[in-house]
């Protein structure tokens, strides 16, 4: 009792022996301890950095400032405070942790309530501090752990800003309603980013949060208790202990469906996939909208390659991820004021179902493209090529350029 074993089967080859077999135990409980005890102490790196600094401390004397980051540093000593962990704060504004894996589960648990006790400190003209956090693990030495704690900090996403908001890896459209009529408020604020000098734009898959007159109730579900309040009103507004589940006003559910599973399938084409909210989720949908999702979403992973060719090409020349037409085709007049379909990395074109419809009108530059559902081929002249396309709930038009005219086009541009 208490003791691993390994479990090995071998069948005899001689002609005579055949059909007989031996089965042998071999202890490995002290070798499986040593493994887990290693993977337990293997070392994780989480980096911190105060992501307001200059702002927080920019009207401060010494004093002031002084108090105010050894506040934010009490709170992150405490959050440290689980295991036997080494902190080293760095220049101004960041901090390095460092502890054994086997606590990282304790710390994954309360990053949150740490990012929320950080935002609770303010400085005198009542401005919140923010904290961002990346962890990095599982490398095969600190320095690979190091690199991937930054990685996973260099993801934090950025709201809202002015100048030096490029600066940010990802941009944040803000809390959208859950409505048809903002679904293209996404695809706007993509395309107007992305030429202005900010490549990565992300933004709540079909929704935040839903819209309602001020006084009309709502269902909540409180994360702490497991019950349903059905007394809250808008007017008072959610809290960090309840998420929306159930509403009534001007979308149905069924409405409901159809706007998350458009929205699901144009951000397939973006830089970043991601649902977040005060809204139901893929899994509280039914089956024909989960099958939606699933099939978008890994349709999303497996964009991996180019999203990441193009995200280096945007780092490094500033052509955007998602971009107009006009980009690519600044001669082509058409293309001038075409807001609702958009080039996505080097290769494709996407014409997202923005309205409650089951058709819409394609525009098509000129080229050689692929209707990547339906195999046809459309080879366009100069001057485009316009045709209206039947777009049933699960299905986003979008053309693959062929290759050998895509090639340089937007370097070109």
């Amino acid at each position: 009792e208490g003791r691993e074993f390994k479990i090995a089967l071998q069948r005899a080859s001689a002609q005579k022996f055949r059909g007989l077999c031996t089965l042998s135990f071999t202890d490995v409980t002290e070798e499986e301890a040593s493994i887990r005890d290693l993977e337990h102490k293997r070392p994780v790196v989480a980096l911190l950095q105060i992501d307001n600094y200059d702002e927080l401390v920019a009207n401060l004397s010494g004093y002031d400032r002084t108090f105010l980051l050894a506040n934010i540093e009490s709170k992150i000593n405490s959050w440290a405070d689980k295991s036997t962990a080494i902190m080293v704060r760095g220049d101004r504004n960041r901090y390095t942790l460092l502890f054994e894996e086997g606590y990282l589960d304790a710390y994954r648990a309360e990053r949150f309530e740490l990012l929320d006790a950080v935002r609770e400190i303010k400085n005198p003209e009542g401005m919140s501090a923010t904290l961002s956090m990346g962890l990095g693990c599982q490398g095969r030495t600190y320095n690979e752990n190091v690199v991937n704690a930054r990685l996973a900090l260099d993801m934090a996403l950025s709201r809202g800003g002015g100048i030096g908001v490029h600066r940010a890896p990802f941009m944040w459209a803000g809390d959208q309603q859950r409505l048809f009529q903002k679904l293209d408020d996404h695809v706007f604020a993509m395309l107007n980013a992305g030429v202005s000098g900010m490549p990565f734009m992300t933004y709540d898959m079909s929704g935040y949060h839903y819209s309602r007159p001020v006084a009309t109730p709502y269902a909540v579900l409180n994360r702490k208790t497991g019950a349903i309040d059905l007394s809250r009103t808008a007017a008072q507004g959610p809290d960090e202990a309840v998420v929306h589940r159930l509403f009534s006003g001007e979308v149905s559910l069924d409405e409901e469906q159809r706007i998350f599973a458009r929205g699901t399938e144009f951000t397939a084409y973006s830089a970043c996939m991601q649902t977040h909210g005060y809204v139901r989720h893929p899994f509280e949908f039914d089956e024909a909208t989960r099958k939606t999702y699933v099939a978008y979403a890994a349709r999303h992973r497996a964009l991996a390659p180019e999203i990441l060719a193009a995200s280096r090409k945007a780092a490094q020349k500033g052509i955007p991820v998602v971009r107009p037409l006009v980009w690519d085709y600044q001669d082509d007049e058409n293309t001038w004021n075409i807001e609702d379909e958009y080039l996505f990395c080097d290769r494709y074109l996407v014409a997202p179902v923005l309205t409650d419809v089951t058709a819409r009108d394609i525009y098509l530059p000129q080229g050689a493209w692929k209707d990547l559902t339906t195999g046809e081929r459309h080879v366009v002249p100069a001057g485009g090529k316009r045709f209206r396309l039947d777009v049933p709930i699960d299905r986003i038009p979008v053309f693959a350029r062929e290759p050998s005219l895509a090639d340089g086009v937007a370097e070109s541009s």
